[in-house]
Parts: C-alpha cells; sequence; structure tokens
C-alpha cells in the first residue's frame, strides 16, 4: 500500500500532467423552488435556502450537468490517470471514508441529497469534498490592508486561488450562496459539486481564504477543512469568531486561513497539525502564501511571491483596489490562477475575475451585497 504522502504527490503529477480540454457544460439560469440560478455578467451565482438536505437537494438539481462533468472530466481523471485503473481511487476513497467519520452529520445529509438530486454516486460526491484534504495542490495567496493603510479606511481583501485546470476547472467557477434555517448566509467561490468553503464571505462581512501549507503531517480523525471553514462563517460575527470555531476543530492537514471582518478585525490562523499560531497585521497590512511564518510554525521558505508583495507594500504605500489588483497579477500563476476576488467586508460585496489561467487578466465582476443577501428568496 502506498504511504499518504506519496498518494498526495501521484495526486498532484495527475493533476499536472491531464490538461486535455472536454466540452464544456454551460451553465443556465433556472430556479428550483426557493432556490435559484442566476447569470450576472456571466458570473453563475446560485441561492440555496433551508436544511442542509433541503440545499443540497436545491443544489443538485441546479447544477446536474456541471456536477455530472466534473466527475467524469476532472475527478475521473485525477483518480484514473490515462484511463490506467492503479488502486489509487480505491485507496484515495479509503481514506476519505474515514474522514466521513469526523463529518458532521448535517453535512452527510447535504451531500447525499445533492448526490440523489445531481444523479451521481454519493461517494464520489465524498470524494470531491475530501480529495483537497488529501492531494495538497492548492497555492493561493492573500493580502488585507485595514484601518489608515486602506486609501479609503475600509478592510480590503485580496486573493488568488491556484490550482491545475486539467483544461475544464476553470470553466466551472460559480458563487454558491447558502442561506441556512440556522446562522447566516455565507457566498463561496467555489466549484460544482463542493460544499465546504475555500474563498467566502458571510452576510455580515466576515471573510475567510484558505491557503494550503504542503508539509508532511496528517489527520484523517478530523472534519475536511473546507466544511471546517464553512461552518465557522456561519456561526461568525467578527474574525474573533471564526478563530474560535478553527482552534477547535482537529485538523486534516496544514493551511494557513486569512479571515477579515467589516470591522478591519484581521488575522492569518497558521494551522498545524498540532498548533495554530495566529499572526495580525502590522503596520496595517497582513499577507500570506503557502508557508508558515510565524515564529511559532515558520521554517525558512524560498517562496518567489512573498518579497514581491513586501516591494509593493513598501514605504507604507495606501492600498486600494488597483493595488490589490496589481499584487494579486504580479503572484499569478500562469496555468494554475483560476481565481482571482477582491473582497470589501465592510460594504458586503466582492470582485471576481475567473476563467482561463491567470484570472487576473479577466474582467473583474462586481457582486454587490444586494444580489449576494437578498432579502427574500424571490429578490
Amino acid at each position: 500500500m502506498l504511504p499518504v504522502s506519496r498518494i498526495g504527490r501521484l495526486i498532484f503529477s495527475a493533476l499536472v500532467v491531464l490538461c486535455t480540454a472536454a466540452q464544456a457544460a454551460e451553465f443556465e439560469e433556472a430556479t428550483h423552488g426557493p432556490a435559484s440560478l442566476k447569470l450576472i455578467h456571466g458570473v453563475p451565482v446560485i441561492h440555496l435556502y433551508g436544511t442542509h438536505a433541503e440545499m443540497g437537494e436545491q443544489y443538485g438539481a441546479l447544477l446536474k450537468p456541471q456536477i455530472k462533468f466534473l466527475i467524469k472530466q476532472y475527478l475521473d481523471r485525477v483518480l484514473t490517470p490515462a484511463g490506467i485503473k492503479i488502486g489509487l481511487r480505491k485507496f484515495v476513497l479509503k481514506l476519505s471514508r474515514e474522514m466521513e467519520k469526523s463529518i458532521p452529520k448535517h453535512y452527510i445529509q447535504e451531500m447525499k441529497a445533492l448526490a440523489k438530486s445531481a444523479e451521481v454516486e454519493y461517494e464520489d460526491v465524498l470524494l470531491v469534498n475530501t480529495v483537497f484534504d488529501i492531494k495538497r495542490a492548492i497555492f493561493c495567496t492573500a493580502v488585507v490592508a485595514v484601518g489608515d493603510r486602506s486609501a479609503d479606511k475600509q478592510p480590503i481583501f485580496g486573493r488568488n486561488l491556484d490550482f491545475p485546470t486539467l483544461g475544464v476547472a476553470h470553466k466551472y467557477s460559480c458563487v454558491v450562496v447558502y442561506h441556512p434555517k440556522k446562522g447566516r448566509a455565507v457566498a463561496s467561490v467555489t466549484f460544482p459539486g463542493m460544499v465546504g468553503v475555500l474563498s467566502g464571505m458571510n452576510d455580515v462581512g466576515v471573510v475567510a481564504a484558505v491557503m494550503e501549507v504542503h508539509l508532511r503531517g496528517w489527520q484523517l480523525a478530523a472534519t475536511p477543512y473546507a466544511m471546517v471553514f464553512r461552518t465557522a462563517l456561519t456561526n461568525a460575527s467578527v474574525t474573533a469568531d471564526v478563530l474560535q470555531t478553527i482552534k477547535k476543530r482537529a485538523r486534516t492537514s496544514t493551511n494557513n486561513l486569512m479571515i477579515c471582518d467589516a470591522h478591519g478585525h484581521a488575522a492569518c490562523a497558521e494551522l498545524g497539525i498540532r498548533t495554530v499560531a495566529v499572526r495580525r497585521p502590522k503596520n496595517g497590512v497582513i499577507y500570506s502564501t503557502n508557508h508558515f511564518t510565524s515564529k511559532e510554525l515558520g521554517i525558512p521558505w524560498l517562496c518567489w511571491r512573498l518579497p514581491r508583495i513586501k516591494k509593493a507594500l513598501k514605504d507604507g504605500r495606501k492600498v486600494d483596489e488597483e493595488l490589490v489588483r496589481k499584487i494579486l497579477s504580479d503572484c499569478a500563476f500562469n496555468s494554475l490562477t483560476m481565481q482571482s476576488i477582491v473582497f470589501r467586508p465592510a460594504s458586503g460585496q466582492f470582485w471576481l475575475a475567473a476563467g482561463e489561467p491567470p484570472a487576473t487578466k479577466h474582467k473583474f465582476v462586481l457582486l454587490t451585497k444586494s444580489v449576494l443577501f437578498p432579502k427574500k428568496p424571490d429578490q
């Protein structure tokens, strides 16, 4: 049996090699009960309402073609490279089943309802939502300015999501907004079939974005990290609430989580398997990539992005949306950056550029608070 660390490297290698494009399943506007899929200047925005099971059923119904397509053209190709069955899928599923034991019941219900409604296998949906904890192939960059360092004195949060596309994933960025019966609404910039949050903002302007840290260390007796982050945003009014949630949870793998709220309270949580270190802004700015840099967890790394960010922010330069976009562009990977986002927590809105890498070259579309968090489903 292959060790877990080699499984992650094998999956990453497959992701890099497999890049043949396939015909897309286009997003189309639709409704399903109280749920809806609308195209906002080309960006699919999906609103889901109710219990986790109800939201899962709506999710699968509205995004059935896209979920099926990504399972076949992305997940299956990753787990059966070049169509060759090498036991990888079976082993990864075994790891996923171990993680499943720590997934809260309501997320299990949501994934099962999603799978049934989308007419796909539940184990495929489980794999979609646990493979991020196994493969470690996300890179990413985040930078935040608060207080006087922000040109308009309102917090500003920039973020790139970097991940191999296999020639298809870059076509499927979407925004899923969860409106649960209990807790806060959460807008997740994501891909069809995912129920966790990699980049998201809730209805009071708390923002969180993950950056994987590619260190050895593993724990299967833990909830997949993207679900933990969604839970944190669902329950958060301020940054401190997110920190409280994630500190209490066991961690499957190592990550950085950048957090900021509407009041300008920002932090980067460096999430080791056993230790959590929290960094705060210095001179009104804080930034991170895929490396621990705190005194508690930091080790020397040669990251080309960190010096670029430091240089762009030198001499106390005021940070506006133009500078954040420039930093994100300077830190983008030509073959990996599928999403670039500029969050404005105080106004509850964000700008999203998504598409063929680097996403920073695409048009940034404004998604306002009224679009993301309407007062009623019919709005």
